[in-house]
């Protein structure tokens, strides 16, 4: 009879789930995990909110899972209360002293059932924050010889939100200690072992997250490469004349992540580079300035790939999300000048766009831009070879400096290209 309201109390909750929790699981080994548990074991969980127990009912759906709770939880309200029994939650009556549920525990772990533990003991507010685990888990999971299954859940419980938990592989005791009486050492031993754990769980959580956020086909995306194809046509359209210096035309369907380093002759120098590099998903510099106070502008320009960039300081935003364009294989345009240059010349270069190639070991494409005229003047430029970066070595600022004075000197070849009319290889 348990059982069944135990299902039938996990079935009537499908929908509310889907909506509150739109929960994500991963499994830190997809080939010899599922959410099927056999035999027995104990789940260990941080613990984050009092519905953790709810929502890892839905992540091993396929089992019967016994929890322990805290007898403060039944007395916050009857529903919760009949929730809990209905469920078939073990009570911990701390105050009492009363240790009957460690016999409990040990009676379902013994019938081959499945146990959850969040040995933290109580709720923080701090969701980023891993806290202490007590040890009797420890004590059964030997007692017992049950397995412990390892979770991480981010708590991100909400109906505009959604929850991400990770599953890892079953950790056995026994493997670290030969005895079922450890001593205080070897537990704090174990302990630091199943804690390292889920901790390990919590970084491979935020990578996934990421992975999905970049995976994922959003109406932004689609402006991206609807704008980049048409961008292409239209730049085209309207007249371009592409030299190459050292390099052919095959550089235009270059795979790699690499950093663009350009001129800056006005606003039509974004779309007319990502018009010539249609082919890749490219993501640009831009002053954060262009976007305060415009929404919609903001928007269009997010979705164009811009990422804002503060120029009076360091912004680790800018950079943090510049390395993760490079790191998911984009081009990544920059215009080291700083400004946009009213004349037709060179000013010097700011550093950081070196600085961010040496730290994603990335090479940089240096490209000069001929400033139009007129409204007649067909687009024009000029594409040098690469200038390579050691991704074995670790740069000093001193080295920065002179490879950004090198790249200087490389748009000065390349902007004589068009001054001499030598040297050219137009398409």
């Amino acid at each position: 009879m348990s059982n069944l309201l135990y299902f039938l109390t996990t079935f009537s909750a499908v929908i509310p789930e889907l909506i509150y929790f739109k929960r994500r699981t991963y499994f830190e080994n997809k080939k010899n995990q599922g959410r099927h548990i056999k035999g027995r074991a104990i789940i260990v969980s941080n613990h984050i909110s009092i519905i953790d127990y709810m929502m890892l009912m839905f992540v091993f759906f396929t089992r019967k899972i016994r929890c322990l709770v805290a007898s403060v939880v039944y007395k916050k309200n009857k529903i919760l209360n009949l929730l809990l029994k209905m469920c078939g939650a073990i009570k911990v009556e701390r105050e009492n002293y009363n240790l009957s549920f460690i016999q409990k525990s040990i009676d379902v772990l013994n019938k081959n059932k499945v146990l959850l533990i969040f040995p933290e003991g109580k709720l923080d507010n701090d969701k980023t924050k891993i806290r202490q685990f007590t040890t009797s888990y420890l004590l059964l999971a030997l007692k017992t010889k049950s397995p412990i299954i390892p979770v991480y859940n981010d708590g991100n419980y909400g109906f505009k939100r959604r929850v991400h938990c990770m599953v890892g592989e079953k950790i056995y005791l026994d493997k670290y200690i030969d005895t079922d009486n450890p001593s205080k050492e070897q537990l704090e031993y174990l302990n630091k072992i199943v804690m390292s754990k889920i901790k390990e769980l919590k970084n491979k959580t935020l990578i996934n997250i990421e992975e999905d956020k970049e995976n994922r086909y959003t109406f932004k995306k689609f402006l991206w490469d609807f704008g980049r194809f048409n961008i292409g046509w239209i730049v085209r359209a309207k007249g371009l004349k592409i030299h190459y210096k050292d390099v052919d035309k095959s550089i235009l369907k270059c795979k790699k992540p690499f950093i663009i380093c350009a001129n800056h002759t006005g606003f039509s120098d974004p779309p007319l580079i990502m018009g010539v590099f249609y082919r890749r998903r490219m993501n640009i510099l831009a002053a954060d300035i262009i976007f305060k106070n415009h929404k919609i502008r903001s928007y269009f320009l997010e979705a164009a790939g811009c990422i804002p960039i503060n120029r009076e300081s360091l912004d680790y935003n800018a950079i943090k999300k510049s390395l993760n364009a490079l790191n998911h294989n984009r081009i990544l345009t920059i215009f080291p000048e700083g400004k946009i240059e009213t004349e037709d010349k060179l000013n010097a270069l700011k550093g950081g766009a070196v600085l961010l190639a040496t730290l994603a070991k990335v090479d940089i494409l240096p490209i000069f831009i001929k400033k139009k005229t007129s409204k007649k003047d067909k687009f024009e430029i000029v594409i040098g070879p690469f200038v390579e970066i050691d991704k074995n070595k670790v740069y000093s600022l001193k080295e920065v400096n002179e490879l950004t004075f090198s790249l200087f000197n490389q748009l000065e070849v390349l902007r004589k290209v068009i001054d001499d009319g030598k040297e050219r290889d137009i398409k």
